[in-house]
């Protein structure tokens, strides 16, 4: 039975869609940076929600394996629930990006939330540079995922040597 391993690196590029002449074209994306998460799934006690973690302004992000585990360490030292070792979990992830409505509940969660920790810092700077991305991320220019498989990203991390490369497909909120 295999558990979940951390890639070494993990590229993703946000793209959206655009019809032109009648045919579907793929571009990637371009405008403020998108906050994404990465969803664990727990073989006991609770699952773990790894973010947010910014793409650049053309839509790419690259996450290490070190991002992976200091996001880990930080949702588990901001939450009350007991956690597992995330090193026990199933190796099924998902990853997508945040609603609208779910960057004004982590706004309002870190505003309120305890010291800032080690993981942190690395990871965000200050609890005002998180803030201030999150208040100017672009996913309130995105449409809200679909639940369940589609939209997300989906597999299996196993190889802690692996680079995995993904299409991560956003669709715009007409203007």
């Amino acid at each position: 039975m295999n558990n979940l391993v951390f890639p070494r690196l993990v590229d993703i590029q946000v793209v959206t869609s655009t019809c032109s002449k009648g045919t579907l074209e793929t571009v990637p994306y371009s405008g403020s940076p998108i906050a994404l998460f990465c969803q664990t799934y727990a073989r006991q006690r609770f699952d773990y929600q790894l973010g947010p973690l910014f793409t650049d302004g053309d839509g790419a992000a690259r996450i290490t394996a070190e991002m992976f585990n200091d996001a880990a360490i930080s949702f588990r030292q901001g939450s009350i629930m007991e956690f597992a070792d995330i090193g026990s979990a199933f190796p099924l992830v998902g990853i997508r990006h945040y609603t609208p409505d779910e960057i004004r509940k982590l706004i309002v969660a870190r505003k309120i939330a305890g010291p800032f920790s080690v993981a942190d810092t690395k990871l965000w700077g200050t609890r005002d540079d998180l803030i201030l991305n999150l208040e100017l991320c672009g996913n309130h220019q995105l449409k809200n995922c679909m639940r369940g498989a589609a939209q997300q990203i989906r597999d299996e991390w196993t190889n802690p040597d692996a680079v995995v490369k993904y299409e991560y497909h956003a669709s715009p909120l007409p203007q």
